[in-house]
């Protein structure tokens, strides 16, 4: 199991570094995939998947964190990932008909926006917010809704073209409590692999349908049914997830937290056995 205490110091600088690295690099791979045989969606798809990997890659390997745990609560995680899933097949549209050319492309979308999406507010960042949550919340609680937040607030970069404001502004929504819930698989499981495949399986669906990954809820009263189905789903999802793991251990070792916070308060200690005890300094024996 990865020694949790052995992350490195000014974690916030070199996770900067790593997103320096992935721009880099997300402009190198765009320059060299901008012309082939795919279509540009798919082209954007597979440099965001390389970049993707990249981070995952530099997190895991210079970052040292504890991504990619031995598993853990698997059967209630997959559960809730797969009633996720099912939440979000109640307002797909009409069927397109079967065809394996549009599996593959809405499968790599859909894998490119699950491990770039997932490094991307799973990652670094949950371990950075974890390490400054004040201190009268829980870590795990704090690092979850915030990067949850993010994630939601990034979809606005969904507006326009095909997609009208109002649309994002719902999808914003739905994507907060949908990173809660994905954040709590993470947490619960200790490994991200659980939260990139719900993510992955969630978006290739939604791709399937709709290659442009449009969002259509809200348009009708069985889009507002959707809407709030899969909204409050996932918003149940994650907070019961998170009721189970108020503070998690793994990840308080990992950022350094002292453990008197993730563990119940030890029984009072006995009385000095002598006064040379007694005067010891109040630091030394409270060690």
């Amino acid at each position: 199991m990865t020694d949790l205490a052995l992350l490195p110091k000014h974690l916030e600088i070199k996770s900067l570094a790593v997103l320096g690295i992935s721009l880099v690099s997300l402009i190198l791979f765009a320059f060299m995939f901008r012309h082939g045989p795919l279509d540009e969606n798919a082209r954007v798809a597979l440099v965001q998947l390389i970049v993707g990997l990249v981070m995952v890659g530099l997190s895991v390997s210079w970052l040292r964190l504890p991504l990619f745990e031995k598993p853990e609560h698997l059967v209630p995680a997959l559960g809730a990932a797969a009633l996720i899933i099912t939440l979000n097949c109640l307002d797909l549209g009409r069927f397109p008909g079967w065809s394996w050319s549009r599996l593959g492309e809405a499968l790599l979308l859909g894998l490119a926006a699950g491990v770039m999406e997932e490094i991307l507010c799973r990652g670094p960042l949950l371990f950075i917010l974890a390490k400054h949550a004040p201190s009268a919340v829980s870590n795990t609680w704090f690092a979850a809704v915030v990067s949850a937040i993010i994630f939601g607030l990034l979809h606005l970069l969904n507006a326009g073209g095909a997609q009208s404001l109002w649309q994002t502004g719902l999808q914003v929504i739905y994507t907060m409590t949908f990173g809660l819930a994905m954040a709590a698989l993470f947490l619960t499981t200790h490994n991200l692999l659980v939260p990139i495949l719900a993510h992955t399986l969630f978006d290739t669906i939604t791709y399937y349908f709709d290659l442009n990954g449009t969002s259509s809820m809200g348009g009708s009263w069985w889009g507002w049914l959707s809407f709030a189905a899969l909204t409050g789903g996932c918003l149940v999802i994650g907070l019961a997830l998170m009721g189970t793991l108020p503070r998690s251990p793994r990840i308080s070792r990992a950022i350094n937290v002292p453990t008197t916070q993730v563990a119940a308060k030890p029984a009072a200690a006995a009385a000095p056995s002598d006064s040379s005890d007694a005067s010891l300094p109040a630091k030394k024996r409270n060690l």
